[in-house]
């Protein structure tokens, strides 16, 4: 049976979609992989299970619908097969991860999916391309929204330079380091 080619729309968890933020557990032999978390609706689920798909299917804790795991290697034998997957933005732009940030748990979208046999006899699935519909920002531990680094930077141009006459750090750590090579407590 060829490769079919599956759309399926759902909530998203856990995404690690990029390269920066790929998942390195289990998958040491295709230097890392990306994966998505999807909660599909009942049409979804069918429609994914019929194309063959034999990944394993859990109802969602929270009564969303049905979660799959979707991943993709990073390192596959055949290039159109791994690397990391398009990512689009609700108007069908490419994803700037720069601009658009990382993609949060509760985020909507569509999910391209490929169904194919493998030598095993088994079918295989692979996360093809994604489309982000409806964003929510990720928030990692100890950010709040609309934290990043990116955040963190300011314009100090407008702060003043230390005086001339006043002494330099690596002059103020010279005599740090000079005061306790007497082993006197410089306090």
């Amino acid at each position: 049976m060829p490769t079919k080619l599956v759309e399926i729309e759902g909530i998203f968890e856990w995404a690690k979609v990029f390269e920066q933020n790929r998942d390195y557990r289990y998958s040491e032999e295709t230097d890392g992989q990306y994966q998505l978390t999807i909660i599909m609706d009942d049409a979804n689920t069918k429609k994914l299970k019929s194309a063959g798909c034999q990944k394993k299917m859990v109802p969602d804790p929270e009564g969303r619908g049905t979660a799959v795991r979707l991943t993709r290697a990073h390192t596959a034998p055949n290039k159109w097969g791994g690397g990391p997957p398009p990512v689009g933005r609700p108007d069908g732009t490419k994803w700037d991860l720069e601009e658009d940030g990382l993609i949060g748990n509760g985020s909507t979208g569509r999910v391209r999916v490929a169904v194919y046999d493998t030598n095993t006899g088994r079918k295989g699935t692979r996360l093809e391309a994604i489309q982000v519909v409806n964003h929510i920002q990720h928030v990692g531990e100890g950010d709040s929204v609309g934290s990043s680094l990116n955040s963190f930077f300011k314009d100090m141009t407008s702060v003043t330079a230390p005086a001339a006459n006043s002494p330099s750090p690596a002059t103020k750590s010279k005599k740090v380091a000079e005061a306790l090579a007497d082993d006197d407590i410089p306090f």
